[in-house]
This record gives C-alpha cells, sequence and structure tokens, in this order.
C-alpha cells in the first residue's frame, strides 16, 4: 500500500466484494459528514453502506442485524459518550462478535487510556480532526493489515474459536517462520498447544512470547488465564498485578486482583485493589455528570453568559478536584462566559487555574492575553503573547482574527516591528482586512 489510489482500492473491496458495512456512532455532526462524504462521494459507494447512530445501544442492535444478513461490519465509535466512556460497551461487543474491526474517535488520550482500549480489542484509533484522505488510510489499515504475517495470525484466531486446533498450529508454525519469536505467532501457537491437551508446551510458548514483548499485554494475560486454569493463583496473580502496572485503569482486574488476595487470605491488600477500583469507577461517574452542566453551560453561554459561568463552575465542582487536559476547554469556557460578564480578572485567575494542568499550552497564555487586553492593559498582555509565541512560533499563523488581535495588542503596547510582522500575515490571509489596514496606516 503505497499511495492514495490503493488505500481507496482496499475500502471499496471491502464494501463491494466482501459485503463490508460501516456503522458510525458518534454525535459530532462535522465528523459524521467528513466519513459520509468520503464514502459516497470519493469511493462512490452506495449510501447503505455505512449508517450513523447517536447511541450504542441501536448501534449494537442494528450490528446483530448486519452480521444477520451475511455482510461484515466495521465499527467507528466515540471514546466517550454522553460523559461515558464506551470500554465496556466495547468489552461486551468483542465477546458477541470476536472478529469486527473497531476504530475508536478522539481528540486526544493519555497513555493510559490508550493502553486499556487496546486491551479491550480496538484496532485502530481516528485523532480528530482528520482530513478524508487520513480518514481513508486509517479505514483501510484497519480492514487489511500490511502484512502476510498478520492475514496469517487472523486465520489462526478464526481456527482456534472453531476449535480446528491443528489447523492453527500449522498456520503458527508458518508465521514463526516469517519471523522467529513472533510474539503473536507464539501466542498462537499457545492456544493451539492449549486446546489439543499439550499444556506444558503452550506454557512454554507464552512464556517465550511475553519474553519477546514486556510491554505487550496478551502474551502476559495468555498466563494469568492459564495459570488460573490450572488453579494455582498465586502464580496467575503475579501476571495479573504485571497487567495492572501496564494498564491500571482496567477496573474489573483490580476486582479480580482484589478478589485473589481475599481468597488468599490478604485481606489489606485486597482493601487497595477494592479501593481503587472503586475511585476509578467514581471518576467515570463524574466526568458523565460534570459533561451533563458543561452541556448546559454550551447552551447558555452567547445568551446567558452568567447563568453559563454558574454551570460551567458545576461542571468543574463535579470533577472533585481530579482535573486532567480534557477539562481545558471546561475553563476555557469559563473564561469566556466571565470575560462576557466584564470580570476579565477571573478569568485570568480560571486559565492560570488552567496552566497548572497544561502550562505549555499556547492557547491559554493567548487568552490570558485577551482577558488582560478586556482590563486595558496591552503591556502585560503582550508579555503573555510573548510567552504563548515561545511555546509554539507559529500560534495562529492561518487565522486571520488571531493574527490581527496579535497585532493589535503588540501595537498598543508600543513593539511596532512585532505588530507589523503579525499584520502583514493577516493580509497574506485576507488581503481586504480593513482592521489590519487601519492599524498598519498608524505605525
Amino acid at each position: 500500500m503505497s499511495n492514495g489510489k490503493n488505500f481507496d482500492e482496499i475500502v471499496r473491496n471491502f464494501v463491494l466484494q466482501e459485503r463490508g458495512h460501516f456503522v458510525a456512532v458518534s454525535q459530532d455532526g462535522a465528523f459524521l459528514k467528513i466519513f459520509r462524504s468520503a464514502v459516497q462521494k470519493i469511493l462512490a459507494l452506495p449510501p447503505d453502506s455505512l449508517e450513523s447512530f447517536a447511541e450504542k445501544a441501536p448501534a449494537q442492535r442494528h450490528i446483530g442485524q448486519v452480521y444477520k444478513d451475511g455482510r461484515k461490519p466495521l465499527l467507528l465509535i466515540e471514546r466517550e459518550l454522553d460523559g461515558v466512556l464506551a470500554v465496556e460497551f466495547i468489552s461486551y461487543l468483542r465477546v458477541d462478535y470476536p472478529d469486527i474491526p473497531i476504530i475508536v474517535l478522539t481528540t486526544e488520550i493519555e497513555r493510559d487510556g490508550l493502553v486499556l482500549l487496546h486491551e479491550m480489542g480496538v484496532s485502530n484509533f481516528i485523532t480528530k480532526p482528520i482530513s478524508v484522505n487520513g480518514m481513508i488510510e486509517k479505514v483501510a489499515f484497519t480492514i487489511k493489515p500490511p502484512s502476510r504475517m498478520g492475514e496469517l495470525i487472523d486465520k489462526g484466531k478464526q481456527l482456534v474459536r472453531d476449535r480446528q486446533y491443528d489447523k492453527a498450529l500449522t498456520l503458527a508454525d508458518k508465521v514463526l517462520e516469517l519471523k522467529a519469536q513472533s510474539p503473536a505467532g507464539l501466542m498462537l501457537r499457545g492456544d493451539a498447544l492449549k486446546g489439543l491437551g499439550r499444556g506444558a508446551e503452550a506454557l512454554s510458548a507464552y512464556e517465550e512470547a511475553a519474553r519477546g514483548g514486556p510491554m505487550y499485554l496478551e502474551p502476559i494475560k495468555k498466563l494469568a488465564q492459564f495459570h488460573a486454569e490450572q488453579g494455582d493463583k498465586a502464580a496467575s496473580l503475579k501476571y495479573l498485578e504485571q497487567l495492572d502496572k501496564l494498564s491500571p485503569l482496567n477496573i474489573d482486574r483490580k476486582v479480580e486482583i482484589g478478589g485473589i488476595h481475599i481468597s488468599m487470605g490478604k485481606a489489606a491488600r485486597a482493601k487497595i485493589y477494592f479501593d481503587t477500583a472503586g475511585k476509578l469507577a467514581t471518576r467515570q461517574s463524574m466526568t458523565k455528570v460534570s459533561n451533563i452542566y458543561k452541556g448546559i453551560a454550551e447552551m447558555c453561554l452567547k445568551n446567558a453568559p452568567e447563568l453559563a459561568e454558574v454551570y460551567l463552575r458545576q461542571s468543574l465542582e463535579a470533577r472533585h478536584g481530579v482535573l486532567d487536559a480534557s477539562d481545558l476547554g471546561t475553563f476555557n469556557s469559563l473564561g469566556i462566559a466571565l470575560r462576557q460578564q466584564g470580570k476579565w480578572e477571573d478569568a485570568i485567575k480560571e486559565y492560570k487555574k488552567a496552566l497548572k494542568i497544561a502550562p505549555e499550552d499556547e492557547n491559554l497564555h493567548y487568552n490570558v492575553a485577551m482577558a488582560y487586553m478586556d482590563g486595558k492593559n496591552p503591556e502585560k498582555a503582550a508579555s503573555w503573547l510573548d510567552k504563548a509565541l515561545r511555546i509554539n512560533p507559529k500560534m495562529g499563523g492561518s487565522s486571520a482574527a488571531i493574527s490581527c488581535n496579535i497585532g493589535h495588542i503588540y501595537f498598543l503596547a508600543g513593539r511596532a516591528h512585532k505588530a507589523r510582522e503579525r499584520l502583514q500575515r493577516v493580509l497574506e490571509i485576507d488581503p481586504d482586512n480593513a482592521r489590519a489596514k487601519d492599524i498598519l496606516a498608524k505605525l
């Protein structure tokens, strides 16, 4: 796969020859519009090759019907819908439909969240916003991983599910001929050997796979499961705790680890895992409550900023101090609501709270600068712009409005050279920009 035409052809073949069907679960109208355009206009596929849903339950029913009709669904789903992470839904879906390719849609994701989603069986990720060509490429790689070895492993996994262990073992050996010590090939070999009742050889294959990829979760999960099936709690616990360190957001596993500790008479140790599981679950529910308040605030922001302020503060309070990068948008909205009410000093306080979470976010520094302009203090505004541009010298370079604001601040702060540089950039983007021309005439 070396060019866009190949990617297009892979996706077309998936729909037209393999009876593929796209199921999107998203409330992001802009993304759905781009995806529908890619499917229907760029790839010229029939309209019924894509169905979109705003909620998970009807999408799940539709996926079941797609399978009944003999078609192959590919799911695209938001990482979070209505404040609820899609992790649990994906894990249930994987049980019912182990082969379904799943792409998670996200704007940003922390490392632990990424690991957890991989563990739940996510095939790929799309970080929004994304171009039409980028989207087609992601879908193509999800449909057809670019390797002969990947195809053999997929076939081997299906043979294991079909209990055709001899054939699966043959395919595993072919994979290992292509790439000796391949963790995926060794795991497939272990699954086949276990199915054939050759437990010691299966264990050896799993251990070899784990040695070959110490950060790879699947071999460790196989070892934990193998020892659990053998009744060896201590060995299973060892691998479960190793998994917990690599993927610390898995609530069910923390409960499982706690349960083993309880059964071994280690109540104090069990309590640590149970309490952590409870905190993670509470955090997820806090996110839902927080998002409800945030949604209400967004409706109020334009016409009732004082009401938006109330709900945005409630949104942040609902997080009970557990704040992260996902809360930056709330702080920005709160700053806007406060500035609309003339409370520019309060807005700066909120932006500075956000900067404790993301000190290198140039947009927050820019927002502080704009708030100082509300307070008629161009010198302080310019100093905050300096910080923003040190972080990202290209900030606002493609936006006439932002570049004009920057130029205006530098003009009022007496920095003619910097002002001229930015205002000339405005006219490159928008040659008829009257505001930029007016300020330049005064320099």
